[in-house]
């Protein structure tokens, strides 16, 4: 994903020498990143999910009580 971003960015930088849209190069990019990511999946790690969902209902909870 990293090398498709780069070479995109690159496609990006060089429109005038290459005479490229910049708007389509910059959609084209982000559909292929898109179908990528969809395509790859999501990564999951549900072992991380709980201690998330811990620090979020303890943090969350004080910023009204502290009106931080």
């Amino acid at each position: 994903m990293v090398i498709v971003f780069l070479v995109g960015y690159l496609m990006i930088a060089l429109e005038h020498p290459l005479k490229i849209n910049k708007a389509g190069t910059a959609l084209l990019i982000g559909t292929v990143l898109w179908v990528i990511v969809h395509v790859r999946g999501p990564v999951f790690h549900p072992e991380g999910l709980g201690r998330g969902i811990q620090l979020v209902l303890g943090i969350v909870p004080l910023f009204g009580f502290f009106n931080v």
